[in-house]
């Protein structure tokens, strides 16, 4: 196996099936990056991953350890701390990065220093089956999934375009493993998942340098019925802050460790930092409630009265449903990414096709 600089982890726990398939789509395009799992399963869930990992050992890398349940944090860092690449790429045990992707994302850090992180497009997926233990079956339904370069000079204009106006998505990215490490290591102590989990380190990846979206699919999420993300992504915002008694205090050392970075990046004061840090919480916090809103059952008489007529004319014409999904979208959605990964002569479409054909149980 080809040698390279980066490492993917997956922390796993109890979905033996979801690592068996993710394995063979690695091993089927001969991925040349190592894979490092940290695995809280119980014995037997255990057993059926190491014994596939046994049966791939010629032809991917693997290190696997089992790690405490219970913590995510522990085991994030458990796996950065053995990954011996210079890069890293997270991935969950349900989901997919592309390989060409991630070599181009490497090539890209290594040639650009100012820049942080950097990922290719991504897409999310629900099988036709769309349980939280579907593993197999036909994908029912594409959505595109929106990120967005930030390239700012500054780390105080970086932190407002990530959570301002416009708020993107830092997901799944190949990062520099040392940073990616210390980014978690600053997480511990914070008691509310949705803080620490993600969004510090999204936070603290930006102020410390640029993000970059390169032209290439990298990224592919399976969706469920269930939203095991939930807890990163809670759907009701208001009820997270407010029925949260570890909101404040998980909050107050969010803000400190921020504001800590932007100071030390710009080179700017405590005051003008917290300013900074205020009016980019404001906007967040902006739009996660808007999207709580439009999740939640609460709807005004208009919209109700639009979903009404949308479901009679789908329900009393269902050929007129049928002939615009067949012809009447496909031309809305051209040139959309959820539209050109299934587009033969699309360039996205060779890197999404092996993700369609890992859902085929063999």
């Amino acid at each position: 196996m080809e040698k390279s600089n980066l490492g993917i982890i997956v922390p796993t726990m109890n979905r033996p099936d979801f690592v068996i398939r993710q394995l063979n789509y690695y091993a089927n395009l001969n991925s040349p990056y190592a894979i490092y799992y940290a695995d809280s399963s119980n014995p037997e869930n255990a057993k059926k991953i190491t014994d596939e990992i046994i049966k791939l050992s010629n032809k991917l890398h693997i290190v696997y350890m089992p790690s405490p349940a219970g913590d995510s944090m522990k085991s994030m860092i458990q796996l950065l701390s053995s990954v011996r690449e210079k890069y890293v790429a997270y991935v969950g045990d349900d989901d997919y990065w592309i390989p060409d992707a991630l070599n181009q994302c490497v090539e890209f850090l290594e040639k650009n220093p100012d820049y942080e992180a950097a990922t290719g497009k991504s897409v999310t997926f629900r099988l036709e089956n769309n349980s939280i233990n579907a593993v197999y079956g036909k994908i029912k339904i594409i959505y595109d999934y929106p990120k967005y370069s930030v390239e700012n000079d500054t780390a105080s204009e970086r932190l407002f375009n990530y959570l301002g106006p416009k708020p993107s998505t830092i997901a799944a990215a190949v990062v520099r493993t040392d940073h990616f490490l210390k980014y978690f290591q600053n997480a511990l102590g914070i008691k509310d998942f949705n803080i620490r989990a993600e969004f510090l380190v999204s936070c603290l990846m930006v102020v410390a340098g640029k993000y970059k979206i390169i032209d290439k699919l990298g990224y592919v999420m399976q969706l469920h019925n269930i939203d095991i993300h939930a807890q990163i992504n809670p759907t009701d915002t208001f009820d997270w802050v407010i029925n949260n008694e570890n909101w404040y205090s998980s909050y107050t050392l969010l803000k400190a460790k921020v504001v800590a970075a932007l100071m030390a990046k710009d080179n700017i004061s405590q005051e003008k930092a917290e300013q900074v840090f205020k009016q980019s919480m404001w906007f967040w916090m902006k739009e996660r409630l808007r999207t709580s809103y439009r999740h939640t059952n609460i709807t005004n008489p208009s919209q109700s009265i639009k979903k009404s007529l949308r479901t009679k004319i789908a329900t009393r014409l269902p050929l007129l449903k049928k002939a615009y999904k067949k012809f009447i979208a496909p031309q809305l959605n051209k040139g959309q990414l959820q539209y050109e990964v299934t587009r033969p002569n699309s360039k996205y479409y060779k890197d999404f096709r092996p993700v369609v054909d890992s859902l085929i149980k063999t």
